[in-house]
Parts: C-alpha cells; sequence; structure tokens
C-alpha cells in the first residue's frame, strides 16, 4: 500500500457500495484508489506503534534558547512600533508633559482609522508611558 503522502490532494470522491452505504475513497498518486476508512486505520496502527517513543527534529533547540529568540524578536518588534509612535505622535513624555500638538490632535479626530490603528499598536506594546498618551488620545 502507498504511504500517505501518495494521496493526490483533492481527489477524493464517495461510492456507493452495493449494499447502498456510501464511502469516501482517495485516488492515490499511482492511479488505485483506496478507502480512506483503511487509511485512518493505518494511521491509527501506526501512532499505537510509536506511542512510547519520543521524536525530536535535527533542529530542535533547548526551551531556553528558543523563549530568548522569542524575547530577542519581540523587542525589536517591539521598539520598531515605539519607533513609529514617536515618528506620528512624538515623544511619549513631551505628550504627557505638554499635551498633544492641536494640530496632530485634530488630525487624529478627522481620521478615526489611523487614530484606532495607533491605539491597537499602544495597547500591543503594552508601555506605561504610551498607556498614558491613550489616554490623551
Amino acid at each position: 500500500m502507498s504511504s500517505a503522502t501518495d494521496t493526490i490532494h483533492g481527489s477524493y470522491n464517495v461510492v456507493t457500495m452495493p449494499d447502498g452505504t456510501e464511502k469516501l475513497v482517495a485516488k492515490q498518486s499511482d492511479g488505485t484508489w483506496d478507502f480512506v476508512d483503511n487509511r485512518l486505520k493505518l494511521q491509527k496502527e501506526l501512532e499505537e506503534r510509536f506511542s512510547d517513543t519520543t521524536t525530536i527534529p535535527n533542529d530542535w533547540k533547548p526551551a531556553t534558547e528558543i523563549q530568548g529568540l522569542i524575547k530577542s524578536k519581540v523587542i525589536s518588534t517591539s521598539d520598531h512600533l515605539k519607533a513609529h509612535l514617536i515618528e506620528v505622535l512624538g515623544s511619549p513624555t513631551g505628550i504627557i508633559k505638554d499635551g498633544f500638538d492641536p494640530a496632530k490632535k485634530a488630525l487624529l479626530n478627522k481620521n478615526g482609522a489611523e487614530k484606532a490603528t495607533l491605539l491597537i499598536i499602544i495597547k500591543s506594546i503594552n508601555d506605561p508611558s504610551w498607556n498614558q498618551v491613550a489616554k490623551l488620545l
């Protein structure tokens, strides 16, 4: 019997059996047809056969390394978002101290989509100073 990877994508048909029941069949890469029930039974048998083993991919890294990579990626993304906010709105400390530039405030009030996007960015970075800016928006 062919391996599961030999099933041709999107090549499933429903076949009516002589007793009137309907069965789902899948076309294999060699041109033969196989009942999906048989494929599922083989998959279950294979999973049971290897249930007591653990497979580790070749490129597996311990959790601490992965967490460090994720943390560094999150930090760099957060820094980019903060830089974008500073470019669009200004410095958070300046906004908290002096308030918004009236021209920017009027522009944001006109453009609700941009204001909503900026609020979502502020919420996603969850920085205390930017959270105070969000309250002023």
